[in-house]
C-alpha cells in the first residue's frame, strides 16, 4: 500500500499532549490547518495499511533524510492555504527544493493566492511570481494537475502562463469534503437562547459588530484558532505570538487577548486541536459566525448554520466556489444587528454546490493517480481513519487556565517557562549563526572588493596603453596624410611587388 509524506503538523490519528502543540507548533500557528489535513487523510486512507508521515512543517531536509524518504515514500502530498503570498516565500522555496529532490510524484491538493490579491491584481505585480512559477514547474514535472482553491488563484496562475484544465483545476478547500458527498445544513431556531459560537481574527475590521452581536446570545462560546490564543487559554499568558512577535492590548474589549477578558474570565472559550471533537461541538450549535474561514467551515461540515464575514481574497474565492453563506465584512455596518443579518442570508446555499464540487474533487484526485475511499461507493459515510482515531483514543479536552486548580496551572506555567527558555536559546543560536554568516559574507565582500580594485588598476593601465596607441596611430596617420609623403609612397609602390605595397 502507498506511503505518503504530507506537509503538515500532527496527523489526525496521533494522540499528542496539549503542551506539545505549543512547544512544537504542530498546528502551523493556526489549528484551522488541521481541517484540510484531516479531510485529505480521511479521503486517501483507503485502509489502515496506507501510511502517512508528516513533515511537521520542516523544509530543510538533510541529504541523508532525503535519501531515507526516497527509499520509502510513494508520494508527497502538499495541502496549502494562501501559500502564494509575501510572507510565505521562504517556505515556498523550501517546498520547491523538497519536490525537486524527491523521486516520487508530488500532489498539490489546494493552494490559494495572497489574501490581499485584489490590489495586487490591480497593480499587475505580486512580487513572488518567480517563486510561485518555480514551485508549480517542479510539481507539474511529477504530477498531473495542481488543485487551486478558487478562481482568483486560477487567474494568478494564468498570469504565470498556466492553463486551466491542463495545468490546474479549481477544487476549493479539501476540508469541505471531509465527510463525503452529502452535506445537510440543519434548520434551527435562532433566538438569544440558541446555542451559538463565534470566531474572529485580531484584525480591526468587523470586530465591533462581531463582539457586540455575540452578546446577544446567552449560550455562546468563542472558538480561537491561533497558537498564541492557545497559550492564553492553557498557560494563562497574554496574547503574544512567539513566532511573529505580534501582540495585542491585553485590555482590548474588542478582542479576547488575556484572561481578564470576560470571555476567558467566564470560561466561554474553547480551543480544538482534534477535528472530530471540533465538529462534534459544532453539532451542538444552532448558529456560528465570524471571520475565521475554517472556524466556519467546521460548522458547515457539522451541519450547523454558519455565516462567514469575508475579509479578504482567500475567503471570498472559497465562499464563492462553495456557495458558503457569507457577507463582506465591510458591509456589516449596513445591518442593524445579527438578527437582521440572519434574516438576509441563505444557510442552505452550500448544499446547492456540494455534490458537484465533491465529484470534481474526486475526479481531480483520480487525474493525479490517487485512490480514495469513495472509488467504489461515492456516498460512503464510514472511513478507516474514523476507526483509527477511536482505537488510538485521540482526545484533547483543553481546560481553560481559569478553571483548573492552581497547582495544575503552576505546572503548565513551569512547562511554558521551560519552553520559552528553550525558544530563547534557539533564537539566540540563530542570531549567533546569522552573525557568523554576516561576518563571513562581509569578509567575502572585502575579498571581492580587493580583487575588483586590482582589476580596476589593470583596466586603468590597459586604458593608458590604448590611449598611447591611439595617439601614435593619429601621429602616423598625420604623417601619411602629408602630400610629400604620399607622393613618395606612391612612387615607391610602383617598383614593389603587390604584397610589399603600402596601403594608403
Amino acid at each position: 500500500m502507498p506511503r505518503y509524506l504530507i506537509r503538515g503538523g500532527k496527523l489526525p490519528y496521533e494522540n499528542i499532549p496539549t503542551g506539545d502543540y505549543l512547544s512544537r507548533n504542530l498546528m502551523g500557528s493556526n489549528c484551522g490547518n488541521f481541517m484540510y489535513l484531516h479531510g485529505i487523510v480521511r479521503t486517501l486512507m483507503t485502509d489502515s495499511s496506507v501510511e502517512f508521515e508528516s513533515t511537521r512543517y520542516k523544509y530543510n531536509y538533510s541529504a541523508d533524510e532525503m535519501k531515507r524518504l526516497n527509499s520509502r515514500i510513494d508520494g508527497f502530498i502538499i495541502p496549502l492555504a494562501d501559500a502564494f503570498r509575501d510572507g510565505f516565500i521562504n517556505e515556498l522555496k523550501g517546498l520547491t527544493r523538497i519536490v525537486r529532490e524527491l523521486k516520487c510524484p508530488s500532489y498539490v491538493i489546494g493552494v490559494g493566492v495572497a489574501a490581499s490579491a485584489e490590489q495586487k491584481f490591480a497593480d499587475g505585480v505580486f512580487g513572488f511570481e518567480q517563486e510561485a512559477k518555480d514551485f508549480c514547474d517542479a510539481v507539474l514535472e511529477k504530477s498531473g494537475v495542481i488543485g487551486v482553491r478558487g478562481e482568483d488563484t486560477g487567474r494568478f496562475l494564468e498570469m504565470l502562463g498556466y492553463k486551466e484544465g491542463e495545468h490546474f483545476r479549481v477544487i476549493g478547500c479539501p476540508s469541505l469534503y471531509t465527510y463525503g458527498r452529502e452535506l445537510k445544513i440543519r434548520d434551527t431556531v435562532k433566538t438569544p437562547e440558541s446555542p451559538a459560537a463565534f470566531n474572529m481574527s485580531h484584525a480591526l475590521v468587523g470586530r465591533d459588530f462581531i463582539m457586540r452581536e455575540a452578546k446577544q446570545f446567552r449560550d455562546i462560546f468563542y472558538i480561537p484558532q491561533l497558537v498564541a490564543e492557545l497559550q492564553t487559554l492553557y498557560w494563562g499568558t497574554d496574547f503574544v505570538d512567539y513566532l511573529s512577535g505580534k501582540d495585542c492590548d491585553p485590555d482590548d474589549e474588542l478582542f479576547p487577548s488575556s484572561l481578564r477578558h470576560p470571555l476567558y474570565a467566564e470560561n466561554k472559550v474553547k480551543f480544538f486541536v482534534n477535528v472530530n471533537e471540533w465538529v462534534d461541538f459544532m453539532k451542538t450549535r444552532d448558529i456560528v459566525f465570524g471571520t475565521r474561514l475554517h472556524g466556519n467551515i467546521t460548522a458547515v461540515v457539522a451541519g450547523a448554520p454558519s455565516i462567514i464575514m469575508a475579509k479578504d481574497t482567500r475567503v471570498r474565492e472559497l465562499s464563492k466556489f462553495h456557495g458558503l453563506t457569507h457577507v463582506d465584512v465591510n458591509d456589516l455596518p449596513n445591518y442593524r444587528d445579527i438578527w437582521e443579518l440572519i434574516d438576509s442570508v441563505d444557510f442552505h446555499s452550500p448544499e446547492k454546490y456540494h455534490k458537484k464540487n465533491f465529484d470534481n474533487y474526486i475526479d481531480f484526485l483520480h487525474a493525479n493517480g490517487l485512490k480514495t475511499i469513495y472509488d467504489d461507493d461515492p456516498d460512503r459515510k464510514h472511513a478507516p481513519l474514523d476507526d483509527l482515531i477511536r482505537e488510538n483514543g485521540v482526545s484533547n479536552e483543553i481546560v481553560s487556565a481559569v478553571a483548573v486548580p492552581k497547582e495544575v496551572l503552576v505546572g503548565r506555567m513551569l512547562d511554558g517557562i521551560d519552553f520559552l527558555r528553550a525558544r530563547r536559546k534557539e533564537l539566540n543560536q540563530r542570531i549567533a549563526n546569522s552573525n557568523d554568516t554576516v561576518k563571513s559574507l562581509r569578509a567575502e565582500v572585502a575579498e571581492k572588493n580587493a580583487v575588483i580594485k586590482e582589476r580596476d588598476k589593470e583596466i586603468s593601465s590597459l586604458k593608458d596603453d590604448i590611449d598611447a596607441a591611439d595617439k601614435e596611430n593619429r601621429r602616423l596617420k598625420n604623417i601619411i596624410g602629408c602630400r610629400s609623403v604620399t607622393m613618395t609612397i606612391k612612387a615607391r609602390n610602383v617598383f614593389l611587388p603587390k604584397n610589399k605595397k603600402i596601403k594608403l
